[in-house]
């Protein structure tokens, strides 16, 4: 069966392809979200229509840049024909605002613009510079520029040579991209992508769509999340511990509201990293105030950890066996395993058991940067042959049997490479019947091997978060299923769904087989570790009667 998807061809995009981008999304908007849109958002669509064609390619040229102010001068774009009338109209529909000199409340704004010579020119113009400020970096070059001249002045000066705007309504257009995309990591950058041909995305239909936000608190509620996240990772790099743990306690009412589910997990990130902030500066009880915050099991291991150190010997026990009985991920069950026998003095920690009675090979110094290609050849000198397998494998199999159910009715907008609900709780749940029936249909390896090689190739190349399409891959899934039992494979498909972000993780890093047998091998070099996630797997094959072992490298 030939593969045509191999061979992608790069297109040329229309000159102003971002326009056609930014008008599908629009109306994609205005289609199957207008009941989210609040008056404002939909004013702007509705005025940002009426501009002259050029207007709108200028005003979406600026708005999608990371800066919201900029120097008339240096706003070039080829295919828009004159810059100038096209800023008159953005101004008198007011999607910019040109800086007046008295409103010195922009001042630091307009000063940023600015490279550090443009600065060290305009105090030089206003007779005030001297040699010290070169060594003075950008951020506090604008600090001393503000604190020795008057700032009536300054901005008088800057704007009687450089006209500057103020981009207006990005905040919306953050809010129309966010809903569009889901998050704020994606940007219209996705249709760039796929025009060109670099990404294919799974066809995208009326009957397929589902919404990610079902009303307008839960986008405003999940933009909170993100915000305040974004301003709590900023504030740490400034403020100390304890003004850190101020800020907190300010928006204390904020963090115990009741959340949906893919909101509250911005937030227990944000307790999390902020407990271990605490815990770091041994701030112990209030770091357990902070992870009492957390609605999900995320801050677990870290309770424990400041248990012992208290002295909590019980609460330690208590809660290690909490975990064991109801772990959230492979490596929060292996970690409260180590840490409960850890206080009972019954043994040492387990990875590094384990990999103390692993067996040792030799293998030439010249693969001491590609230790696992230095085992493949290793093997492959005694008759073997294997593959670099580790996670990319099992994901692979992963998202080729269930691609149709990860995608049915799933889909949100044309660029996505899995369900929006994915790392939510209840996704399992709404799906249990189809990925049990399917399941079922895989122990037998005839219908297991065909569904996997209809979906590769039917498939190429399309974006899927799973899958690491190579033309390898089919190879490799199709020996898998040639030396498992279909029984096995579903064991470890099992597994996977319970924590789909952190069990897809830690698997072996090596395949290798002859005529008669096959094993995975986790390789490791001398000062390698093993982390809780790869025991987890080895140990977790083994119980399930698949071959795999650790293997110490040494170099000769």
């Amino acid at each position: 069966m030939d593969n045509n998807n191999n061979n992608y061809i790069v297109k040329e995009l229309p000159v102003k392809y971002y326009l056609e981008h930014f008008q599908y999304l629009l109306s994609f908007l205005e289609k199957r979200y207008l009941h989210l849109l609040v008056k404002k958002e939909k004013r702007f669509i509705k005025n940002f229509r009426s501009l002259t064609e050029d207007a709108q390619c200028l005003y979406i040229r600026l708005v999608n840049r990371k800066s919201q102010f900029f120097k008339i001068s240096g706003i070039k774009y080829d295919e828009i024909k004159n810059i100038r009338k096209s800023l008159k109209e953005l101004s008198k529909n007011k999607f910019i605002q040109f800086i007046k000199d008295d409103e010195i409340y922009y001042l630091k704004e307009v000063l940023t613009i600015h490279n550090k010579v443009d600065l060290i020119n305009i105090i030089k113009e206003l007779k005030r510079y001297d040699n010290s400020l070169n060594k003075l970096t950008k951020e506090d070059l604008i600090r001393e520029i503000c604190r020795i001249i008057d700032l009536s002045k300054l901005l008088k000066s800057i704007l009687e040579k450089n006209n500057i705007i103020n981009i207006l309504f990005k905040q919306e257009v953050k809010i129309l991209q966010f809903i569009f995309f889901g998050n704020l990591e994606v940007n219209m950058s996705q249709f760039v992508i796929k025009d060109i041909g670099n990404a294919f995305f799974e066809e995208f239909d009326e009957a397929s769509f589902s919404p990610i936000f079902q009303n307008r608190k839960e986008v405003n509620q999940k933009l909170q999340a993100l915000d305040i996240y974004e301003e709590f990772k900023k504030l740490r790099e400034e403020l100390t511990i304890i003004n850190l743990y101020e800020w907190f306690k300010n928006k204390e009412k904020d963090f115990k509201k009741t959340y949906s589910e893919n909101v509250q997990q911005t937030y227990d990130k944000l307790f999390k990293k902020l407990g271990f902030k605490l815990e770091k500066e041994k701030l112990l009880d209030l770091a357990l105030e902070v992870y009492s915050f957390c609605k999900s099991d995320l801050c677990r291991e870290r309770i424990v950890r400041i248990y012992l150190r208290q002295k909590k010997k019980d609460l330690v026990i208590k809660l290690c066996d909490e975990i064991l009985n109801n772990p959230q991920d492979q490596e929060e069950y292996i970690f409260a395993q180590d840490f409960k026998e850890r206080v009972l003095k019954k043994s040492r920690k387990s990875t590094t058991t384990l990999l103390k009675k692993a067996e040792t090979i030799l293998i030439s110094n010249s693969f001491e940067n590609h230790v696992e290609n230095g085992v493949l050849n290793f093997f492959e000198k005694h008759g073997h042959q294997g593959f670099f397998s580790e996670n990319y494998l099992w994901n692979s199999l992963f998202g080729l049997i269930f691609w149709d159910i990860l995608f049915e009715k799933v889909k949100h907008n044309p660029f996505q490479r899995a369900p929006s609900d994915l790392y939510i709780n209840t996704f399992f749940i709404n799906k249990q019947e189809e990925f049990n029936k399917r399941i079922n249909e895989i122990l037998d390896k005839d219908i297991l091997f065909s569904i996997v090689e209809r979906r590769y190739f039917e498939k190429y190349g399309i974006a899927n978060s799973f899958v690491s399409w190579n033309n390898h891959l089919f190879e490799f899934v199709s020996k898998v299923i040639e030396k498992l039992a279909p029984l096995q494979l579903v064991i470890i498909l099992k597994e996977m769904m319970k924590n789909l972000k952190s069990n897809t993780r830690g698997f072996p890093d090596l395949f290798i087989w002859d005529n008669e047998n096959y094993f995975f091998i986790e390789v490791k070099s001398p000062n390698d570790k093993l982390s809780a996630q790869q025991l987890f797997w080895l140990e977790y094959f083994g119980k399930n009667n698949i071959n795999a072992k650790v293997l110490r490298v040494k170099f000769t």
